[in-house]
C-alpha cells in the first residue's frame, strides 16, 4: 500500500513538473508571438488561467494549447494596457531612484523611495493573478493587489525568499531555468494570491 502510494505520488509530481515545463514553453512561444513586449502580459495571464484550471480538472497538451491560445487572444488588449501601465510606473520609479542617488537626496526621501519600491513590487507580483481572477480596470486591479500585499507582509517576505531561492537554483542549473523560469514563479505567486484572495473575500463578506 505504502509503495503504491509513493509511486502514485511520484507520478503525480512528475506530471505536474511536465505540465509546468509545457506551460513555460507556451509562455515563451506566445511571448515571442507578441514581439516580446506585447506578448508578455497576455501570455502570463494565460499561464495563470491554466494553473488554476488544472487544479479543477486535468488537461492534456492539446487542450492546454487550445485554452492558452483562447485566453491569450481574449485578453491581449486589456492585459497589455495593464502591463504597459506597470512598465511606465517601473521606469518612473527607477528614474527617480537614479536621480536621488546622483543628487544625494536626504535620507527621508530615500526611505520614501524604498517604501514606494516595496509597494510597487507587491503590485507587480499580485496584479496579474488578481486581474485573471477579477477583470476590473487597471487602477482597481492594482489597488486590490496592493491591499493584498500590505495586509500579508510576512507571507510576502516568505514569497520573496522563495523567489531568491529559485533564482539561486536557476543560476546554479541554467538548464532548469530554461524549462521553468516563468511557470514555477507564477505557480508560486498564484498559490499565495489565492490564499490572500480567500481572506479578502471573507473580509468583504463580513463588511
Amino acid at each position: 500500500m505504502r509503495t503504491g502510494s509513493l509511486v502514485e505520488g511520484l507520478l503525480k509530481g512528475c506530471e505536474r513538473f511536465a505540465n509546468l515545463a509545457y506551460l513555460n514553453l507556451l509562455w515563451c512561444a506566445f511571448t515571442l508571438l507578441g514581439l516580446g513586449i506585447f506578448g508578455v502580459s497576455p501570455a502570463t495571464i494565460a499561464v495563470i488561467r491554466l494553473l488554476r484550471k488544472q487544479k479543477q480538472e486535468p488537461m492534456n497538451e492539446g487542450a492546454m494549447l487550445k485554452e492558452f491560445a483562447r485566453v491569450y487572444r481574449d485578453h491581449f488588449i486589456q492585459s497589455n494596457k495593464l502591463g504597459l501601465l506597470l512598465l511606465v510606473l517601473c521606469l518612473s520609479l527607477v528614474g527617480s531612484g537614479i536621480i536621488m542617488i546622483e543628487t544625494n537626496a536626504p535620507l527621508l526621501i530615500k526611505s520614501m523611495l524604498v517604501f514606494s519600491l516595496t509597494g510597487f513590487a507587491m503590485i507587480v507580483l499580485l496584479t496579474m493573478p488578481q486581474y485573471e481572477r477579477q477583470q476590473t480596470g487597471p487602477v482597481g486591479t492594482m489597488k486590490i493587489a496592493l491591499w493584498l500585499g500590505l495586509s500579508h507582509l510576512p507571507q510576502m517576505f516568505l514569497l520573496s525568499m522563495l523567489f531568491l531561492l529559485i533564482a539561486c537554483v536557476f543560476a546554479a542549473f541554467p538548464v532548469v531555468m530554461f524549462f521553468f523560469f516563468a511557470s514555477v514563479p507564477l505557480a508560486l505567486v498564484v498559490a499565495f494570491h489565492d490564499r490572500f484572495r480567500k481572506k479578502y473575500e471573507e473580509y468583504v463578506q463580513a463588511e
